[in-house]
């Protein structure tokens, strides 16, 4: 539906809802990648390794695209009049590219020890270890760690601008105003609130299995492993929803 809308509807041909398609067919890309194959793999013998590099470049395409759609929010709170400036269509073009191409490329790495070094266990091991502990930093921790940035300052203003409006009107009219603006405040606050919490929610307990099955720290159920991946997908399915 969000990408039928913001494709036929010209009014929506906006920066922001250039990102907000994105989002969505990466979204579409996790749901349409992950259950079929799920059914065909149920019934026939897949190579699971491709299959899980498959899954983390549409998870991970739909992640770059939500911290690009957090940076468009945050640019235009931060620098409203040069917002159109700054974020133009060409920026915009190499966000989405780059929130495609980036992940792919990634994720295609672990091909190199998986394949071309099959026979050295220790190797492959190895660049498992180092390469899925990069993973769990770049496209985990430090997503949550800005986007809790970026919430928090806009949370803080939304709060500021509401307080700055209800102190002007009360010493025009000399009466305390109405806590409206205030209100607002706080429902902008509840959603943002309600983005970063189902976000960290997600993702924490496939950051949790990735830390423990690579550093051997103990046994994962398959109960969490299909949770976890279940998260992912419950995630994805909404982020259009969402924004």
């Amino acid at each position: 539906l969000v990408v039928y809308l913001v494709a036929t509807r010209k009014r929506l041909h906006t920066n922001t809802n250039w990102i907000v398609l994105s989002l969505a067919v990466s979204d579409l890309a996790v749901s349409f990648a992950i259950i079929p194959s799920r059914i065909v793999c149920f019934r026939t013998k897949c190579d699971e390794i491709l299959m899980k590099i498959l899954y983390d470049i549409f998870i991970f395409v739909s992640l770059c695209n939500l911290c690009c759609l957090t940076l468009d929010r945050f640019i235009a709170v931060m620098k409203p009049l040069k917002y159109n400036t700054l974020i133009t269509h060409k920026v915009v073009v190499k966000m989405i590219v780059i929130s495609w191409m980036f992940p792919t490329i990634v994720f295609c790495i672990p091909l190199i020890w998986t394949y071309g070094y099959s026979s050295d266990i220790t190797l492959r091991q190895t660049a498992d270890k180092i390469f899925y502990l990069t993973q769990i930093i770049v496209f985990m921790c430090v997503p949550c760690l800005v986007m809790f940035a970026v919430y928090a300052y806009i949370f803080h203003l939304a709060l500021d601008h509401a307080q700055r409006i209800q102190d002007l009107e009360e010493s025009v009219t000399g009466s305390r105003p109405s806590s409206s603006y205030s209100n607002e405040a706080r429902n902008t606050i509840k959603v943002f609130g309600v983005v970063y919490v189902l976000f960290v929610f997600c993702w924490i307990m496939s950051a949790y299995r990735t830390f423990t099955t690579f550093f051997q720290l103990g046994d994962v159920q398959k109960e969490v492993t299909m949770t976890s991946r279940l998260f992912l997908l419950f995630n994805s399915c909404v982020n259009p929803i969402v924004y």
